[in-house]
């Protein structure tokens, strides 16, 4: 259900991770479906009725950020953090290439790193990280 919390349908995100646990991931399923309706075009808006496509040239016109850069999300980034901070993909993500390396390094060897990637994901969600390794801000701060 990651791709419905992306997309702001958070109830639903959460029913699918539930109904995937509870099925011993036979609910995975249902998002193999909606990936190849999302890839289809069948499901095109995020939860405030936004198109998918057109994501990126909404948020710069409605912060004024520039459109020459490629931002970050930090909706993407936290969950990445949250689900996959022991591999630190969400510091992949950001371009913080070093700091992603220690941190598979950390889990793999103490497996600590996953503690600490969970940590991050939450700090990208409620704000406390807002930048990536260029000094840009994540899609979501002005």
């Amino acid at each position: 259900g990651v791709h419905r919390f992306y997309l702001g349908y958070t109830t639903i995100g959460v029913i699918q991770a539930v109904v995937t646990l509870l099925t011993c991931g036979l609910g995975a399923l249902w998002g193999i479906i909606e990936g190849f309706l999302i890839l289809s075009g069948k499901i095109d808006k995020d939860a405030q009725g936004r198109p998918l496509s057109k994501d990126v040239e909404i948020v710069i016109a409605e912060t004024g950020l520039s459109d020459e850069y490629t931002y970050k999300n930090k909706v993407i980034a936290g969950i990445l953090g949250i689900f996959l901070g022991g591999l630190g993909i969400h510091r992949f993500y950001l371009g913080y290439t070093g700091i992603g390396i220690a941190q598979v390094l950390l889990t793999f060897s103490t497996g600590l790193g996953t503690i600490w990637g969970l940590v991050e994901g939450i700090l990208i969600l409620t704000g406390s990280i807002n930048k990536d390794a260029q000094g840009r801000p994540l899609i979501g701060y002005k």
